[in-house]
């Protein structure tokens, strides 16, 4: 089974009703970025033995973290304070650096992060963290990006949702052959997509895009 947390990075009685209020509230943290890697690892610790007391033992090698837009640029931060999380995923993620790349300090984590064409960051934010992952080095790491998608494409409530994208599987969820020591480190990483429930794995492997497949999106190691 799987032991999950989810944080509330804002707080008690915090909570935007409004996306102006939601930008100001973000904007309040990523400036300053102490404050929100606090608040970030006293989530992480949570979930590590000695955090929550009801629950089962956790395996403290296999703690994985995703999130989405904000939370997104959140498991970012984990990665680049080298956190002791073995992979990360992000949807829609926020993908500035809110300090510098001089500091970053990755660890031995795998990251994966599946971008929207018309989201916020862009394809120049794409490319620089794609820059940044590749400089660091980051030895596994996977970008998919969505064509003619926007920021919360897979959000039913959302104007922009698009179900083709937002239901599609990754062929990596069961048609590739996982590369073994991948396979062993990460075991299967279980994320919500909505109400759907995708078994997502990251490959060392170069992914090349397959015209008969149905995803539009190209992907790298």
């Amino acid at each position: 089974g799987y032991y999950a947390f989810a944080l509330d990075v804002y707080g008690q009685g915090v909570r935007p009703n409004t996306t102006d209020e939601a930008s100001a509230a973000m904007t309040a943290l990523t400036s300053d970025p102490p404050e929100l890697r606090k608040r970030i690892y006293a989530g992480l610790a949570m979930i590590q033995e000695g955090g929550l007391d009801e629950g089962p033992a956790r395996n403290e090698s296999a703690l994985v973290a995703n999130g989405y837009c904000f939370g997104g640029l959140m498991i970012l931060e984990l990665a680049r304070t080298s956190a002791p999380v073995t992979a990360v995923c992000g949807f829609h993620a926020g993908l500035a650096n809110i300090t510098d790349t001089a500091e970053d300090a990755f660890g031995d984590v795998a990251i994966q992060l599946h971008h929207a064409q018309f989201d916020s960051s862009g394809d120049a934010g794409l490319l620089g963290v794609e820059a940044e992952l590749s400089a660091k080095p980051v030895e596994i790491f996977e970008t998919i990006k969505y064509g003619n998608q926007y920021h919360g494409f897979t959000d039913p409530t959302n104007d922009v949702y698009d179900a083709r994208s937002a239901e599609q599987k990754l062929p990596l969820t069961s048609e590739r052959e996982l590369d073994v020591r991948v396979a062993s480190k990460l075991h299967e990483v279980q994320l919500a997509v909505d109400s759907d429930v995708t078994a997502v794995r990251m490959v060392t492997k170069d992914v090349h895009h397959d015209p008969s497949s149905r995803l539009g999106h190209s992907k790298q190691h």
